[in-house]
């Protein structure tokens, strides 16, 4: 959403494949950024009040970071560089995955996820910090665990539900005496 060209009216296009995933999206890089000085935290932002909505939601954390974090992830998981092509007006991103029937997600916390093929999770920094701030205290609010995340409440809930979805974590009891159960 953020980089996309609002000129072109198709969607934005995620392809979920066993060894990628793969993300379509409407307009090339911006004002002749090329993803060599996107690598090195350079940025040019095409939907500024969408980025200074985001930052200031913290769904994102500034200009730049994404490109250079995506990198030093795969780089930590062992997995190849991430590919960009630029097709028409447009640009592909493929992201490149482990596959077999048991890998582990390392991630920039000390924390880590054992996984099976059949309960693959992929998380988030942000729910690796909801879940790590659940552990240390179970009865933890969810306005708590915004105000010591520095997030939106609404941002915070988000995660929550989706955790909850996914069955990662669980509720006992009811929001003002009860306690989060993490389930992995």
């Amino acid at each position: 959403m953020l980089h996309r060209s609002y000129l072109d009216s198709s969607s934005i296009q995620v392809s979920i494949y066993d060894d990628r995933v793969e993300v379509d999206s409407p307009g090339m890089l911006y004002d002749g950024l090329r993803v060599e000085d996107a690598l090195t935290g350079k940025s040019k932002c095409r939907n500024k009040a969408i980025a200074e909505a985001f930052y200031y939601m913290k769904i994102i954390e500034g200009w730049g970071t994404g490109l250079p974090r995506l990198y030093s992830q795969c780089k930590a998981m062992n997995l190849p560089e991430p590919k960009f092509v630029e097709f028409g007006d447009g640009i592909k991103v493929t992201v490149y995955r482990k596959t077999g029937s048991e890998w582990v997600i390392e991630t920039t916390q000390s924390t880590q996820f054992s996984t099976r093929s059949d309960e693959k999770h992929s998380l988030s920094d942000t729910e690796i910090k909801i879940i790590d701030a659940m552990k240390a205290n179970s009865s933890v609010s969810q306005s708590q665990l915004a105000r010591q995340l520095e997030m939106n409440v609404n941002a915070v809930k988000y995660y929550v539900r989706s955790l909850s979805k996914r069955k990662l974590i669980a509720r006992q009891g009811n929001n003002r005496s009860g306690e989060w159960i993490v389930l992995i």
